[in-house]
């Protein structure tokens, strides 16, 4: 009886099955390709990928851990072309575009050159600073710290002191510069090149602070005896009077 159900078995037909070439193989075959690093499947005529699911998102979206799969999110981006990744954003301009918890804006690195810096930005406004070079060469131990704001002449740079008074921040503008170039202290709205709506103090000086000639022309400067002299391109002069200052 054993010997009859053995010999069954050996004349007993396998059903046929596909081929794959490149390499060859037979359908259900498995193989890994060393090339591509993957494990290839023959389906009876090529070779597929054997590989799970693609997770849930959409191209240039990170993946992450979403309890026990991958989940992804538009708030989360990387654009693997121009190696730029975005936070709150699906197409940052820039390596890095943070959202602005407080006012909506980005954080992002920014530079209108080869040296690092950021800016902040808000629609089209936008405030940065930046690294430039003094000569400018992207080279050697010349860089200066360069602030800059925009994107029109009438967007100013303000400087404000914020004081908390126990249950908020209550902002007091202490200075701003216009982009014409006016700077205001004590003022909102300088019509000089510099307006201070306050008084100054002058130090007083034993000599003169420079030789007067034409690089200092216009200079004013204090004596020690408080006379306020002006420096006409030549000579230091009292104002008001024709007299030689005596320091």
């Amino acid at each position: 009886m054993h010997f009859l159900f053995l010999l069954l078995l050996m004349l007993w037909a396998a059903p046929a099955r596909a081929d794959c070439t490149g390499p060859a193989g037979v359908e259900s075959q498995t193989a890994y390709d060393f090339t591509e690093h993957r494990l290839e499947l023959c389906t009876g005529s090529n070779w597929l990928e054997i590989a799970p699911a693609l997770p849930a998102g959409a191209n240039g979206q990170v993946q992450f851990r979403n309890g026990t799969a991958f989940g992804a999110d538009t708030g989360l981006f990387w654009n693997n072309t121009d190696k730029r990744l975005g936070i709150g954003t699906a197409t940052p301009f820039s390596t890095l575009q943070l959202p602005d918890v407080y006012y909506g804006g980005t954080l992002s690195p920014f530079a209108p050159g080869p040296l690092p810096g950021f800016s902040i930005v808000n629609d089209t406004d936008f405030v940065g600073l930046v690294l430039t070079d003094r000569d400018g060469v992207a080279n050697g131990d010349d860089k200066d710290g360069t602030l800059y704001w925009g994107d029109a002449t009438s967007d100013n740079l303000r400087f404000t002191f914020m004081l908390w008074n126990g249950t908020t921040l209550i902002p007091t503008e202490r200075m701003r510069i216009t982009g014409a170039g006016n700077i205001g202290i004590g003022t909102i709205a300088p019509v000089a090149t510099l307006d201070i709506n306050g008084w100054l103090r002058r130090k007083k000086n034993a000599s003169a602070p420079a030789a007067c000639n034409a690089t200092y022309d216009g200079s004013i400067a204090l004596t020690s005896a408080r006379r306020l002299c002006i420096c006409d391109g030549a000579a230091w002069t009292e104002i008001n009077a024709a007299t030689t200052c005596s320091w």
